[in-house]
């Protein structure tokens, strides 16, 4: 009888698993390389961490030559449109879509709210597995040089929808106006196997299928976390337990799903003529989920890359 994907595999099946993820991880995952500027020897607010956030993002996008009032950006999961407002002060682009089920304190009439300074996007209170490619066109205004999306710890599931419904947007119809997708990933274990855009690479990997898949989603959760050593985690020392292995191994597991659901998620957009690489855009301390996927199509790349100024780590 087939394994319920819903349920823990056993024991065996597990440590067959584990050995296929290294492997793969080892073989095909993408290095994920470091641009996280160098923190202040201080402990940083909350609030400071957030900026620090933003303020890494917006200026991969200058980094990428993909900073410019001829260019749309549309932000997925804008919240409060922070992201958006702060690549608005940088003139990252010249016109702003924010996307969210429930947007918050954007302002009335679409205008920035408090400290918005005249920042006013457009805005679409709606849920991304409910709209359609057209209506998201429609919502934004078109830039002469191409869209970009931006999202920042979009969860699971959503980030892959966001994905496939801005590829559907801009790119079937015109390869190359959709300019570049910018993804800082979160949540995995929010992940769906009926909307995760990397099948085909798990396939290649030898991790086939829902079941291999919902275990991996289970298993990010052990992935290291801020300010929480492995050996203080309930789920990580119980998994560990289970599996005979230490905590510190059963964290870097986590880690290595992570990164092998988010490579397949890169390929996918290289497949479509993105230029693709992963990157820990900040440092660990500022946030566990540093990990970016940047994508630019090739017809906007122009000169040396951002190769140039990161370096391999792992993040």
């Amino acid at each position: 009888m087939p394994h319920d994907s819903s349920l823990p595999l056993s024991r065996a099946a597990s440590l067959s698993l584990m050995r296929r993820i290294h492997a793969a991880h080892s073989a095909a995952a993408l290095p994920v390389l470091s641009a996280a500027a160098p923190l202040p020897p201080r402990a940083l607010a909350d609030e400071e961490r957030l900026a620090l956030q933003r303020e890494s993002i917006v200026e991969t996008l200058r980094r990428e030559r993909l900073a410019s009032p001829r260019l749309s950006l549309v932000e997925f999961g804008a919240g409060d449109a922070s992201l958006s407002r702060e690549a608005w002060r940088a003139a990252a682009a010249g016109r702003f879509c924010v996307v969210d089920r429930k947007l918050r304190a954007v302002g009335e009439g679409g205008e920035g709210g408090e400290g918005g300074e005249g920042f006013r996007p457009r805005v679409l209170c709606a849920d991304v597995s409910e709209l359609e490619a057209e209506e998201l066109c429609d919502a934004v205004e078109p830039g002469e040089g191409g869209t970009v999306v931006l999202s920042n710890h979009l969860c699971g599931r959503a980030l892959d929808e966001s994905i496939l419904l801005s590829v559907d947007a801009w790119h079937r119809s015109s390869p190359g106006k959709l300019a570049g997708v910018f993804a800082v990933t979160c949540c995995h274990d929010g992940c769906s196997w009926r909307s995760y855009l990397g099948k085909s690479f798990l396939k290649s990997c030898g991790l086939d299928g829902a079941v291999d898949f919902e275990q991996m989603r289970r298993w990010t959760k052990m992935a290291p976390r801020r300010n929480a050593p492995a050996e203080g985690r309930a789920r990580v020392v119980r998994e560990a337990s289970r599996l005979g292995i230490s905590c510190n191994a059963a964290a870097q597991l986590g880690s290595q799903c992570r990164e092998i659901l988010d490579t397949g998620r890169a390929l996918y957009l290289q497949a479509l003529g993105f230029e693709v690489r992963m990157v820990q855009h900040v440092d660990f301390r500022v946030t566990a989920d540093c990990v970016m996927i940047q994508a630019v199509h090739r017809s906007h790349i122009d000169g040396p890359s951002s190769n140039d100024i990161v370096h391999q780590s792992q993040a």
